[in-house]
């Protein structure tokens, strides 16, 4: 797993939001791999996801691009990160950006992973998790735009499955384990809509405080998973810009 962070600096066009990361998305598919990007088109989940989000300073935009296995970094990420281009275009908008700075995050695997947060985890029984873009998920057909804890837990561990080629932690008894230890005690939420291509998909942003009681192995599985989250994302459309988290 490894991710890039791109600062951009809007030179022209229309002031950038969130909802625009679907075209940073067809912007990434411009520079991957075309075999690979043909492929993604056709695949399920997918090992990466991406999202845009304004910087501190008002005037510069984040662009983070998130891997989950080794090949979709060097087809997918590695290109955009090692190419000479100083500036990128949304043709669609008639948008410039001038690249100001690219950074390279640590290169993890699944079993350092489960190292740090399952076998030496600290059992960290209180996780603040930020919802940088918007959220939701989907089930039995209809968008839901609440926090659920049976949902977050659910996607996490189908994404981990589906890319870990070493541990598998998608279990019913863990899941309902995890559901039952869990518990929402603050939140700071606000609904939202993610528009994609004229469909508005309720959504919502801001922050919740999980508590989790249980035998400290629970407890780091739920660090495990959460921690997954920041590069997989979670929820639905996270390789659109949907879904991007932070932890704490």
């Amino acid at each position: 797993m490894q991710n890039i962070i791109l600062t951009l600096i809007p030179q022209s066009g229309e002031p950038l939001n969130t909802n625009m990361s679907t075209m940073f998305h067809g912007l990434l598919m411009e520079f991957a791999d075309s075999e690979y990007a043909g492929l993604m088109h056709r695949q399920g989940l997918k090992p990466y996801s991406q999202y845009i989000c304004r910087g501190k300073n008002k005037k510069e935009w984040h662009w983070h691009i998130k891997t989950l296995t080794d090949e979709a970094f060097n087809k997918l990420a590695a290109p955009l990160f090692h190419g000479t281009a100083d500036c990128l275009e949304l043709k669609k908008k008639n948008i410039a950006l001038k690249i100001k700075k690219k950074e390279l995050g640590e290169r993890l695997t699944v079993e350092d992973l489960v190292q740090k947060f399952y076998i030496n985890g600290n059992a960290n029984r209180r996780i603040k998790i930020r919802f940088i873009t918007p959220c939701a998920f989907k089930t039995s057909g209809r968008y839901e735009f609440f926090p659920h804890i049976p949902l977050i837990y659910q996607s996490l561990m189908n994404k981990f499955d589906c890319f870990s080629e070493s541990v598998s932690v998608k279990d019913n008894d863990a899941l309902r384990h995890l559901c039952e230890n869990t518990r929402i005690t603050d939140y700071r939420l606000k609904s939202s809509r993610f528009n994609l291509e004229g469909i508005k998909i309720p959504s919502f942003l801001g922050e919740i405080i999980f508590r989790i009681e249980g035998p400290e192995t629970l407890v780091n599985l739920a660090n495990l998973l959460i921690y997954y989250g920041l590069w997989a994302g979670l929820g639905i459309k996270t390789t659109l810009g949907m879904g991007g988290i932070d932890v704490e």
